[in-house]
């Protein structure tokens, strides 16, 4: 790994700040959020030596009018961009954009370069948290490539297939929660590293070699339609994960101090495949021992990152015993949440929202939960 440089993906960040005299894109804010307000979604794309360009798209059930790439990133890692910030720093990133294969493809073709889409600049301050996240699941479902962009990747120089799968385990991005759902349904996503981008079908491609028998390491030619081959059974895991992360915003910021306040707890809380229902009483009873004030929030977002990571294509480039976790957290999750099961019915008829979070967090695993950052 090279030493830590003032750099995002090879663009020197300091320099470019005291040498760029060209304009900013601040005005291009009120475009945007008019764009928003209409119901589409504002795309940025900016040509070599040109102005930065806003168009839109519309989508609907993964689907986009027009083909674009969005950009994952660990909003805590400065990507030189945002509001104010110069054209220049867009460029950059428009660089690295235009290099994917089919972002390449589309902008040989039409000499244009590739829309794309990324949070600091396409989601002004102004709109809503709940609406901008409910967007942003349906803007990585329909983009046409995902890139991920991690300061600690973009200074990696990855020696192997196998080095990158490590590299991204270690990764910041990879501790997050929100950065994990963003890529739950992405078509094709690369990662960049030092001077290299590689695509997660290369990376799992690779593994899968290795399993087989294979040498490792070995960069093959992988359908991304066969690594997201079980996609219809991911959305129902996706709905369960969705309804779970809904019941979590629900609570405060509060924390509970002790695991003592779980089994007490826990002790008067209805089984999730009961068939009795609650008689008032006990209803009562449950309602004013399960309070909001004990519930662990970091763990739950814990158990919640674990739902997502149990998803099929995280499998190799998790790490393997928390990928095993992983399985155990989402049939907990899926017990609780899958309304199409005879058990998902009875949580939602007979269990209250901190009833289930109770029982998540009641969850025994053979690992330390890491607590996901930002």
């Amino acid at each position: 790994m090279r030493e830590p440089l003032p750099i995002i993906c090879g663009m020197l960040l300091n320099d470019l700040a005291t040498t760029c005299n060209c304009e900013d894109h601040a005005k291009s804010s009120a475009d945007i959020a008019s764009i928003l307000d209409d119901g589409d979604v504002p795309l940025i794309s900016v040509p070599v030596n040109g102005r930065l360009c806003i168009s839109r798209t519309s989508l609907s059930r993964g689907e986009s009018t027009i083909e674009f790439a969005a950009i994952s990133h660990v909003r805590s890692q400065s990507l030189a961009v945002g509001d104010g910030s110069s054209v220049c720093s867009l460029r950059r990133l428009q660089s690295l954009v235009d290099g994917l294969p089919k972002a390449s493809a589309v902008s040989s073709e039409s000499n244009l370069a590739f829309p794309w889409w990324i949070d600091v600049v396409c989601i002004p301050e102004s709109q809503g948290k709940k609406r901008v996240n409910a967007m942003i699941k349906r803007i990585f479902e329909a983009a046409a490539a995902v890139l991920v962009l991690d300061t600690k990747l973009c200074h990696w120089v990855p020696a192997s297939i196998p080095d990158c799968r490590n590299a991204i385990r270690q990764s910041p991005w990879m501790k997050r929660l929100w950065t994990l759902q963003e890529i739950s349904l992405a078509r094709r996503v690369y990662f960049r590293f030092f001077e290299k981008t590689v695509s997660l079908a290369d990376i799992i491609g690779s593994q899968e070699c290795a399993l087989d028998g294979t040498i490792d390491g070995r960069i093959s030619t992988v359908n991304e339609v066969d690594i997201f081959r079980e996609r219809g059974n991911v959305h129902d895991k996706l709905e369960c994960l969705d309804r779970f992360d809904e019941d979590l915003k629900s609570l405060g910021p509060e924390s509970m101090t002790s695991s003592e306040d779980v089994s007490s707890t826990m002790r008067n809380t209805p089984d999730a495949g009961s068939h009795k229902p609650l008689d008032t009483k006990d209803d009562s009873k449950c309602t004013s021992k399960i309070n909001k004030s004990i519930l662990d929030k970091s763990r739950l977002k814990s158990l919640l990152r674990l739902g997502y990571l149990s998803l099929p294509w995280f499998q190799l480039i998790s790490d393997q015993y928390e990928y095993s976790q992983s399985q155990v957290v989402m049939a907990k999750i899926i017990s609780l949440y899958d309304v199409k099961s005879e058990k998902g019915r009875n949580a939602k008829t007979y269990m209250s929202t901190e009833a289930k979070l109770m029982a998540l967090a009641a969850l025994q695993l053979d690992i330390a939960l890491e607590e996901p950052v930002g």
